[in-house]
């Protein structure tokens, strides 16, 4: 993971201690990865023909990305809204 998109990916999913915890999940960061991995190939034109199945996989699996990400989300603000109750209570 050398590009500065999976950098972005691989620090959301550090909990940094006393700073902040993780944006997302380890499992949800390798499901975006398939899907930044395929759009920086196809970017690049590496391929010019398509590999429908790999397409195809990423499609059918999106609702599912979806709410893994979704999900990594709402942990995450929740846990920053109770950091702000924390900050305003002390």
């Amino acid at each position: 993971m050398s590009t500065a998109n999976s950098s972005q990916l691989l620090l959301s999913s550090l909990d940094i201690e006393g700073l902040r915890p993780a944006v997302i999940s380890d499992t949800t960061r390798l499901e975006l990865d398939r899907y930044r991995s395929f759009r920086h190939f196809v970017r690049h034109g590496y391929d010019r023909d398509f590999m429908w199945k790999r397409m195809q996989d990423l499609v059918l699996d999106l609702p599912e990305v979806v709410a893994l990400f979704r999900k990594d989300a709402e942990s995450f603000l929740d846990v920053l809204t109770q950091m702000i109750r924390d900050l305003d209570e002390g």
